[in-house]
């Protein structure tokens, strides 16, 4: 499965003037960037969570962690904050300055598909 078509998806829809479709492409570029890392901690057998932890900030944790990597905390950093922005898109009746949510969670997404482009574990 190739999780960046979505991202793709996600770049369409935020051009439309539509606050549904801005949200759920803030929500689809962070589903992107997050499958994209899990299954690359996978394939390198290194994604292990507990039962009770949160999958999405186990996996920003994972690279944040490998310090020796500076390219790797930069993912687990971008991750982090392309999650709490997901979250507000998707769970938040009213944001403020939303049009800036929009266009930092698509950057940063961009961003961190360069990043997750050429990562190798």
């Amino acid at each position: 499965m190739n999780w960046f078509d979505y991202f793709e998806l996600a770049q369409e829809w935020v051009n439309e003037d539509n606050e549904a479709y801005k949200r759920s492409a803030v929500s689809r570029a962070y589903y992107a960037m997050y499958c994209t890392a899990r299954d690359k901690l996978d394939d390198a057998n290194r994604y292990h969570p507990s039962r009770c932890d949160s999958k999405h900030v186990y996996v920003w944790n994972k690279y944040k962690e490998d310090r020796a990597y500076p390219d790797r905390v930069q993912i687990g950093r971008l991750g982090s904050r392309l999650h709490r922005r997901r979250i507000e898109a998707d769970y938040h009746g009213f944001i403020d300055n939303f049009p800036d949510l929009v266009d930092h969670a698509m950057a940063q997404a961009e961003e961190l598909k360069d990043f997750l482009d050429s990562l190798i574990l």
